[in-house]
């Protein structure tokens, strides 16, 4: 009895020492993290993603447009005249390989051949020198024409949205002010023309008011007409300007109208050096180079469109102008020095 005391005492002890070990252990462990100093927890922002920078839209990547070689070029002569194949020379040249030359050596059943010759061909764009050659080309189809050396487009009605023209008739601008510098008093001039000028009248009273000219036009409808006009100017009137209109324009009006002007102390700028002769002051033309090349702007213009764009009629830039020095010297005008080589004696 007393043994199995003895044993559970021991038994009890060594359980309890156990316990107050495990007690004191757990004690210890207390202390000790009492004694650990307080570390500060800082708080730690999350990484913001910085922002993505907006991506521009891909380029579309143009493809470039295949260069087109330029259209072939129909040129069509009226007559082997010096007026028409000088410009038809200047114009094969400056058009090389683009260009074909056809004289319709002013025979009407030969033009009625050519056009038909012109119209299978694979010519996009025609030229016309002259009345003939142009009313020809007026039967054409899905071609493109640009016509000079016309004086009365108006009444071919020649023009067309594919059919349009490059007048004859030389700067307005440059002929006033050359004038006007040969005579610093010229302020009124009469331009003597036929009907349907109108385009005409309007861009060179335009010019003529750049230089303090006032001009003033007589439409006539013969020549007839045209001298009496000249003979009853007002004596306000200094110059006559004359063009070179067939319509109303005779040899015999050409010899009355300067004679009477000679008489009167009219000064007279006319289309052509041989009238310089007859006592003209100036001589005003159109400038070959600048023909040319008017034309060759129409046609560029036009490439790769149905119509031709622009005015009906295009007015020329230049011109070739001459000074008679035995009339302005009878006239009491002195030529400037720098219009000396304008000075022409006939």
């Amino acid at each position: 009895m007393a043994g199995t005391v003895f044993n559970t005492t021991r038994s009890l002890t060594r359980k309890t020492g156990s316990v107050h070990n495990c007690f004191v252990l757990l004690l210890m462990l207390m202390v000790l993290a009492a004694c650990e100093p307080m570390v500060k927890q800082e708080s730690v922002e999350e990484p913001v993603a910085p922002a993505e920078t907006p991506k521009k839209p891909a380029e579309k990547k143009v493809k470039a447009k295949p260069e087109v070689a330029p259209p072939g070029v129909a040129v069509l002569v009226s007559s082997d005249a010096t007026a028409y194949t000088d410009i038809a020379s200047q114009l094969v040249s400056k058009l090389g390989k683009r260009a074909t030359l056809y004289n319709l050596n002013d025979d009407a059943t030969r033009s009625k051949n050519v056009i038909e010759t012109v119209q299978a061909s694979n010519a996009q764009q025609v030229v016309t020198i002259g009345l003939l050659a142009s009313r020809a080309a007026h039967s054409l189809k899905n071609k493109q024409v640009v016509y000079c050396q016309v004086f009365n487009h108006e009444d071919m009605s020649l023009v067309k949205p594919w059919m349009k023209g490059v007048s004859m008739v030389p700067s307005a601008d440059r002929l006033f002010a050359i004038w006007k510098q040969l005579d610093p008093k010229l302020t009124e001039v009469v331009l003597l023309s036929g009907k349907n000028k109108e385009h005409l009248v309007e861009k060179a009273t335009a010019s003529a008011q750049k230089a303090g000219v006032k001009l003033i036009h007589r439409a006539v409808t013969t020549d007839l007409d045209m001298i009496y006009v000249v003979k009853n100017l007002p004596q306000s009137v200094q110059g006559i300007w004359l063009l070179p209109d067939n319509r109303v324009l005779s040899n015999r009006a050409i010899r009355e109208v300067m004679s009477y002007s000679v008489k009167h102390g009219k000064q007279v700028a006319a289309f052509h050096p041989d009238i310089m002769k007859l006592g003209a002051l100036l001589s005003v033309q159109y400038n070959n180079e600048d023909v040319v090349n008017t034309v060759i702007k129409r046609l560029d213009s036009a490439v790769g469109k149905k119509i031709i764009p622009g005015d009906d009629v295009v007015m020329l830039r230049d011109a070739d102008i001459l000074i008679n020095v035995n009339v302005a010297n009878r006239m009491g005008l002195s030529v400037p020095d720098y219009l000396k080589n304008l000075v022409y004696v006939p």
